[in-house]
């Protein structure tokens, strides 16, 4: 009987150590299902190629007065001509797009990601422009403000410094500021001197409540960001746009490069890929 017993005990911990193992896989395997939990999946990119003067595939513009927001030489050019009218310029991805198995994405499915992109301006140096880069919009009735989504903006102060804000909610109406009229979240001031016509990068990273916008130089020898932590009734889901503020005429600002990459929550990974070794260790230890 004792002689049945270990034997018994030592085919069902084997046998645990089999199904632990799979239970393992097929989380891993069952994950890529499910975009918004893969650090390092791209929910999706673009480098705006296309023909002069047309609207990138998949974006919705508003762009007041003579404003446009266009195709330039293969990068989305926000633009305000000489002698236009109209100062603020949003666009936002509206488009169906999902790499794995090409579903259009909702907006439950933008939840925690990075945005990048490259930014070059013919008034990057210059009090009157705001650019940024928009994350969780979650409106889909028009360009109206109040927490229709986090807006990471790079503000101009002077030859020497600028400022990165983060804010909830942005304004897109002719009529509202530069600074977007939005609830601000945090900001901080940099000693750097912007160049205008100069590529530099820009990040947004929004992971649950915690949202951190950053900008450098091309080669990443100068880096600057700002965090911070939305506590009351952050948005969590929504997809990334673009916003640039122009109030004076003749100013452009050009896009280009943009990616969206997830950024799953903290232990996410951790917890369901070690569910599977937890079963492993129980098995391993009712096999001694």
């Amino acid at each position: 009987m004792k002689t049945f017993t270990k034997t018994f005990t030592r085919t069902q911990a084997s046998k645990l150590r089999r199904a632990s193992l799979l239970a393992a896989l097929v989380l891993a395997a069952a994950l890529p299902a499910r975009a918004s939990l893969i650090e390092g999946t791209i929910l999706y990119e673009t480098n705006f190629t296309g023909d002069n003067g047309t609207s990138p595939a998949g974006w919705t513009a508003y762009a007041p007065g003579d404003n446009t927001a266009t195709i330039q030489s293969n990068k989305y050019r926000f633009n305000r001509p000489d002698g236009g009218s109209g100062s603020a310029i949003f666009s936002r991805f509206t488009g169906s797009y999902d790499p794995e198995d090409g579903d259009p994405l909702a907006a439950a499915d933008w939840t925690d990601y990075r945005i990048d992109a490259v930014i070059q301006s013919t008034a990057l140096a210059n009090t009157v422009t705001r650019n940024g880069l928009i994350a969780r919009y979650d409106q889909t009735t028009g360009p109206a403000n109040d927490n229709a989504g986090y807006h990471g903006m790079l503000r101009y102060i002077n030859a020497s410094n600028f400022e990165l804000r983060i804010l909830k909610g942005f304004d897109n109406t002719d009529s509202q500021s530069g600074d977007a009229n939005g609830t601000l979240l945090a900001s901080e001031e940099f000693n750097f001197a912007l160049s205008n016509n100069t590529d530099y990068r820009m990040f947004f990273e929004v992971v649950g409540n915690k949202l951190t916008l950053g900008l450098s130089n091309m080669d990443g020898t100068s880096v600057f960001s700002v965090s911070a932590t939305d506590t009351v009734s952050p948005i969590l889901s929504g997809a990334p746009g673009l916003r640039t503020y122009h109030s004076s005429n003749n100013r452009r600002t050009d896009w280009d490069d943009f990616t969206v990459t997830v950024i799953p929550e903290p232990g996410t990974l951790f917890l369901l890929l070690n569910s599977g070794l937890v079963l492993l260790l129980l098995g391993r230890r009712r096999s001694k």
